[in-house]
């Protein structure tokens, strides 16, 4: 399958980010999107607007012009305020890291490039230009885009396959200890967003219903989702039966 000039497998980090991110167009953004990216980043309802949807616009695989990194999806919102959420994501790889280059700007500050994340987060937050595709039959980016957010205002998140207790620590550290400090990126994985989608059942009809079990089915094929253990009462009405062929059985 060709997206844009993409030649996406159905095994790619780049199909699930594509398959999963344009099905959230199939819901009503202030039941789905928009809920989740507060719940990402903890931004508390500033962005679900019940008198009137928000302008939201999603690039997949920009190019930022300064740096010349390829993020994997940019997020755009007009809600009163502009927000931009800029995502790296993963399925199972480490940060795409070049030979590293250290130079200095003309205040004699450091500029480490080559950590993949850290020359996205440069571009995001000190520069926000990017070439993006307008349609998606292009065949090449035709539509130059500048950030109008502010700082604070702009989210860049890492989303990967490692569960809560395996966090990809060591690929933040290394990209940010080596450039500013006070930089940060925000991280999230694919269960959390499986999580999301099962909560989310709860408001939306049957069509959309038939939505999310097609994303979660796609979650779930690649192991993303969460364990959330057995509750009490399973427990309590376990008994073991010594002649069935299984090791217990619940009744």
């Amino acid at each position: 399958m060709k997206i844009y000039t993409k030649e996406i497998f159905i095994d790619t980090e780049d199909f699930l980010t594509f398959f999963i991110f344009s099905h959230f167009t199939y819901f009503q953004l202030n039941k789905g999107l928009l809920p989740y990216l507060e719940k990402l980043v903890s931004l508390e309802d500033k962005l679900v607007n019940l008198k009137q949807e928000p302008n939201v616009t999603l690039y997949f695989w920009p190019l930022g012009i300064n740096e010349n990194r390829e993020p994997d999806l940019l997020i755009q919102i007009i809600n009163g305020e502009y927000y931009d959420f800029l995502f790296e994501i993963k399925t199972g790889a480490s940060p795409s890291n070049n030979e590293i280059e250290i130079s200095t700007d003309n205040n004699g500050n450091e500029i480490v490039r080559g950590y993949q994340l850290n020359d996205q987060h440069r571009d995001f937050m000190n520069f926000g230009k990017y070439e993006t595709y307008e349609n998606i039959n292009d065949f090449a980016r035709n539509k130059n885009i500048i950030l109008k957010s502010k700082i604070e205002n702009r989210y860049h998140i890492y989303l990967t396959h490692h569960d809560k207790a395996n966090k990809p620590i060591e690929d933040i550290e290394v990209n940010f200890n080596k450039y500013e400090k006070k930089s940060k990126i925000l991280w999230s994985n694919w269960q959390f967003l499986h999580s999301f989608l099962e909560n989310l059942k709860n408001n939306v009809n049957s069509y959309e219903k038939t939505i999310i079990n097609v994303m979660q089915d796609i979650l779930y094929g690649k192991g993303f989702y969460e364990f959330n253990g057995f509750n009490h009462k399973l427990y309590y009405d376990i008994k073991i039966e010594p002649n069935s062929a299984f090791f217990w059985s619940c009744k």
